[in-house]
Order: structure tokens, then C-alpha cells, then sequence
């Protein structure tokens, strides 16, 4: 790399860690452990991981992309940042769309909801978000 002068050197810098260690991610689905999110991907993603207090109850809204493609009437695990607690309210949509919580919702675990016998396609176009409330 040649370079005339130190604003030459500094724009070689800023593009070769822009490239190979910046990464642009609201929904930090890579789970990268060698990467640096941008200033704008952690907002987004706290603002997507909300926690407040609504009536007297905690309120956690947690947002999630499938890495690959779900087929129908599969059941797939979802780990969550929170633990859930004992006698919280959960409600889960995709896409927008509210799930029956008795059909296709299990909790084996505080940090896990099972979402299982949809009856389509799930993938990377998808977003399932899990509210629930303690």
C-alpha cells in the first residue's frame, strides 16, 4: 500500500476495518464474537429488547430472525436473552400475526420457548416476536 499522506493513510485504514471487522446487524443474528457492531446496530437492538415497566409488570419484547429455513409442522427452540418467570403471560406473533399459545407454544425452560407444529415455511424473511409479561 503506497500512501503520500497521513489523510491517504488514515482513508486506507478506515476502509480496511470497515470491511473485514464492522458489521451493520439490528439484530445481531450472527452472534459474531470477532466482529464490532456499528454504533446504530446496538441502538436498534436495544430498542428491540425492551424492557420497561407497564402497570405494575415487567414488559420484555424480544425480536428474532430464523437463521435457516423452518419447515412446516417442526418444532424448533428459541433461546431467550431473559429469563422468563414464574406466572408471566406470554404472546407470540410472526410476521405480525398472533399465535395460538396453546397450539404452538411450549416453555420447557425459563430461557427457552419451543414454537412447534406451524403449519408453513419459516425463514430469514420471517420475524417472530415473543412479548411476555411478569
Amino acid at each position: 500500500m503506497k500512501v503520500k499522506h497521513v489523510e491517504d493513510l488514515q482513508q486506507k485504514l478506515d476502509e480496511k476495518i470497515n470491511s473485514s471487522v464492522i458489521i451493520d446487524e439490528d439484530s445481531f443474528v450472527s452472534n459474531s464474537d470477532t466482529r464490532i457492531p456499528t454504533q446504530q446496530s446496538v441502538k436498534a437492538y436495544v430498542d428491540n429488547v425492551v424492557s420497561t415497566f407497564i402497570n405494575g409488570f415487567v414488559e420484555v419484547i424480544e425480536e428474532f430472525i430464523p437463521t435457516e429455513t423452518i419447515q412446516p409442522n417442526t418444532s424448533w427452540d428459541i433461546n431467550l436473552m431473559h429469563s422468563t418467570q414464574t406466572g408471566f403471560s406470554i404472546d407470540v406473533t410472526i410476521n405480525g400475526m398472533a399465535l395460538n399459545i396453546d397450539q404452538y407454544i411450549n416453555i420447557p425452560d425459563t430461557n427457552i420457548v419451543t414454537i412447534q407444529n406451524i403449519p408453513y415455511i419459516l425463514d430469514v424473511t420471517d420475524l417472530i416476536r415473543i412479548t411476555y409479561k411478569y
